[in-house]
């Protein structure tokens, strides 16, 4: 569902042609000046806000390829994305087990796929297993999303180094959609709106600011105008990758190898004359073409940043520097007029005006949207796309935005001192720019509510029958009644996802977002580090605050395994048997938990122990009322599968729970992944739909305007382990979130720790030599349910309700979880009932930094 009604840019600074660390000072010192002269924006003054730069070193991209008929129709999408992480490396000779993060722009494939994906394409890249990946979609701008969640996140100290990336072969992955559409859709215009046709969207821009047929093909043939002579003149190849792959003829099936470095889509004899014989494609009397929009194709790129000082001390040559970046929306049925909103605002919080802006990348989505935009702001065409867009170069979903960064960041370092500033922008996903105040990293990130929806079993428990925006929508609404906050001030929602397919996702997302009452000008994405996705929707949304693209944000979680269930497109990459380490990354989540029990010593008793005493512990809080106060009941509805006839319910009780589960029951079990095994159906996690919704934002923020703390965040880490046993992650990413923070282990009073399988639960807890009435106090997974996306955001719920009980006693708490192809994510939380007594609180350094010795 091409349809997310957001913008999104990032603004960023070119430095000059690649210098060597001798001369970094003397640059540093001659740019200082220029930058305060140009304009007073806080982005400027390092001291008091950043400190340290985020910048960019390398850039890359493969050719874009048309799609099912270009020259990556044949490449499998891992094959796209690990030449140009490899090259990140290899060009920049950097060390890849310092990179703290491979984040991944992708909108189309299924996210348990395309998770699975990524991770291999690391891998074949030569990154070692310590070095965790995930991907993130906010639709067409999901490239631009992965570089600028990578610059917050070391902004936040995350980590020093990291990779922004985009991927899409829209060859294997077509648009999708598994189940039915939910038919509150008609309700709702703006809902409805969201699954407009992109092309409908185009032929509104066009008939409502007139936009002329014959403007919208002159600005085609300029794009394929300017690539071709981009392309003949050789400044794609300061940018493009080789990738060696191979072409099969559909006739023969004989496979003939290739090497793809030059964008296939590109007509260099484009004429108004031959455009202007296509007919409308989405109107009868329309003027939106396929010749004048975007090509469907495949591609990948790939971003590094790392902090300033790392790459001084490196020696390593500035590409570019992040200066601002953020995410607005706009009305559905004209998403293309996004970067219009959003490009004022990006260069006024740079401290910037429109003038000062060298050159810009439009994603020319339709060249509609395109003309509008560039009339609207009365932009200089010779400023814009000077080397074509996507209308010639092609526009592979979510691999577009890592494109225009790299084409940008390459064209100013070509052009030298007199291009200093230049901006990316895009409709579906836009953005502004971070909204920089006074001191950033001073002011804590707090959450001051957190709910989830009760979690039921998967095609057979109270949730079977509903839709996945219909479990969304009431945890997003009662985070704003329950606080009264004016939904207009959230600055994004982040929804973490791992099941659907990703174009699907966003939509339904987007559509919650707006049946719970938030304006069409707040934007909503989606991202995927598997199981710890919720959690990481948590890490990305207080980044972002830290980072200052806004002051209040929402991370929430989100998955229903009755309507989404495992799916793969396409055959997976035979490349696979050839790495060891790529070939674990698709065993089963139950062989893992075989594994960690066979070679770390985990009996099938211990394992049946805890689950015994997971259901024991869940049920007695949920006879204790405990649950209350982070269940959102949900209305909805139980269909008879017999007769159809439809039962109306509110759910709002955890359904997989067994009271009465014991030893000797679960001993009867069978193993079910090994035939001499020890993991059982009854030792495992439950598969379960469920949702849950956090609420962020700055401290200074919430005491204006009164709002009780339930808890701050102080650290997160992300951390990758070997995928054949996956289930130690906790064991490895526990420790290192705890240091960020500034603690010891000791220090934690309450841990929630993910019951993916009992063997790897069991382990972690022995491990990191854990007191067991500290850990998971209201049962876990195996009895609460494992709704994939929406753990997460259930955990921290469960957490700081929990703290917020036990009182000033209980200060520290840890959130934590494995994640499939071997990683493991925590965070740490602070317990803070009120602004009052928040004030008062012992400081702890929010340093956040992720050391080697950490991880």
């Amino acid at each position: 569902m091409d349809k997310a009604i957001d913008r999104q840019r990032i603004l960023l600074q070119h430095l000059r042609p690649s210098f060597t660390s001798s001369s970094v000072e003397d640059i540093e010192s001659s740019i200082s000046a220029s930058i305060c002269s140009a304009g007073d924006s806080a982005a400027y003054h390092r001291a008091s806000v950043f400190g340290d730069d985020v910048v960019i070193v390398a850039a890359y991209r493969t050719a874009l390829c048309k799609s099912k008929r270009g020259g990556f129709k044949d490449t499998y999408p891992d094959d796209l994305l690990a030449p140009v992480l490899r090259a990140l490396i290899e060009k920049t000779n950097l060390n890849p087990s310092e990179v703290g993060d491979i984040v991944v722009g992708t909108v189309m494939a299924p996210g348990s796929q395309r998770a699975g994906e990524c991770r291999m394409a690391a891998f074949y890249a030569g990154f070692p297993e310590t070095v965790p990946v995930r991907t993130v979609n906010r639709q067409c701008s999901s490239g631009l999303q992965a570089v600028a969640d990578v610059a917050a996140a070391i902004k936040a100290g995350f980590y020093d180094i990291g990779i922004g990336a985009g991927l899409e072969s829209m060859t294997v992955n077509p648009m999708a959609w598994q189940g039915s559409v939910n038919p509150k859709v008609k309700t709702m215009a703006q809902a409805q709106d969201c699954l407009l046709p992109m092309g409908t969207t185009s032929e509104n821009v066009a008939s409502r600011f007139g936009v002329t047929r014959q403007e919208q093909d002159q600005a085609a043939v300029e794009s394929h105008r300017k690539a071709a002579a981009a392309t003949v003149s050789g400044k794609f190849k300061d940018e493009i990758i080789p990738v060696k792959t191979k072409i099969v003829d559909p006739k023969t099936g004989d496979e003939k190898p290739v090497t793809i470095s030059v964008d296939d889509g590109i007509r260099p004899n484009a004429s108004i004359a031959d455009l202007g014989r296509l007919k409308p494609v989405f109107k009868k009397d329309g003027t939106t073409t396929a010749g004048n929009s975007s090509q469907v194709s495949d591609g990948a790129g790939a971003v590094l940043l790392m902090k300033r000082s790392v790459a001084m001390q490196k020696g390593m040559p500035v590409l570019g520097i992040f200066r601002s970046f953020a995410a607005v929306g706009v009305d559905p049925a004209i998403m293309g007029v996004g970067p219009a909103v959003a490009i004022p605002a990006a260069v006024k919080s740079a401290g910037l005006e429109l003038d000062d802006i060298d050159l810009f990348e439009i994603n020319e989505a339709f060249a509609s949207q395109f003309v509008y935009c560039r009339k609207k702001l009365e932009l200089d065409p010779e400023k814009i796309n000077v080397n074509g867009g996507a209308m010639a170069i092609g526009h592979p979903l979510g691999a577009t935005g890592a494109r225009c960064v790299a084409t940008l960041l390459h064209e100013m370092k070509r052009r030298g001192r007199d291009y200093r500033f230049g901006v990316v922008s895009m409709c579906i996903a836009g953005d502004s720019a971070a909204y920089h105040r006074a001191s950033v990293f001073g002011d804590d990130v707090v959450i001051v509510a957190a709910y989830r929806t009760a979690l039921c079993k998967s095609k057979r428990g109270g949730f079977k029958d509903t839709y996945p925006d219909d479990l969304l929508a009431p945890v997003l609404r009662a985070l704003i009644e329950k606080t009264n906050l004016n939904p207009s001030e959230v600055g994004d929602i982040v929804v973490g996802t791992v099941m659907a397919p990703g174009s699907q996702r966003a939509g339904e997302c987007r559509m919650a977002a707006f049946y719970a009452g938030f304006p069409e000008t707040v934007p909503v994405r989606t991202v995927n580090r598997q199981c710890s996705s919720g959690l990481q929707a948590v890490a990305d949304v207080a980044a972002a605050i830290k980072a200052g693209f806004y002051d209040i944000g929402i991370g929430a979680g989100l998955e229903s395994m009755t309507v989404n269930p495992m799916a793969w497109q396409g055959s997976v990459n035979p490349k696979v048997k050839t790495m060891a380490q790529a070939q674990d990354c698709l065993l089963p989540m139950g062989t893992t938990s075989e594994n960690v029990a066979s070679r770390f010593g985990v009996t099938r008793q211990e394992q049946d122990r805890a689950a015994v005493e997971s259901h024991r512990k869940a049920a007695a809080a949920t006879v204790s009322g405990k649950f209350k106060d982070e269940i959102i009941p949900v209305k909805t509805k139980i269909v008879d599968p017999k007769t159809g006839d439809e039962k109306p319910v509110t759910i709002s009780v955890d359904d997989g729970i067994r009271p009465n589960a014991s030893i000797a029951d679960l001993g009867k079990l069978k193993p079910v992944f090994k035939k001499d095994g020890t993991t059982t159906a009854g030792n495992s996690s439950q598969v379960s739909d469920g949702a849950g919704a956090v609420l962020l934002m700055k401290r200074s923020v919430a005491m204006q305007k009164g709002m009780p703390i339930l808890g701050i965040f102080r650290s997160f880490a992300a951390v990758g382990v070997d995928p054949a046993i996956m289930g130690v992650g906790p064991a490895v990413a526990i420790p290192a979130a705890v240091k960020s923070a500034g603690l010891e282990l000791d220090d934690i009073d309450l841990f929630e720790i993910n019951e993916a399988f009992a063997s790897q639960f069991v382990y972690c807890r022995k491990k990191l030599e854990l007191d067991p009435e500290k850990i998971n106090v209201n049962g876990g997974a195996m009895a609460i349910g494992h709704p994939l996306g929406a753990t997460g955001a259930r955990c921290v719920a469960t957490l700081l309700h929990e703290m917020k009980r036990r009182g000033r006693d209980y200060r520290f708490g840890v959130v934590s979880m494995c994640i499939g192809t071997g990683m493991g994510a925590a965070a740490v939380f602070e317990r803070g009932d009120s602004c009052d007594e928040l004030r008062n609180a012992r400081q702890i350094d929010t340093h956040n930094f992720l050391s080697k010795d950490a991880r």
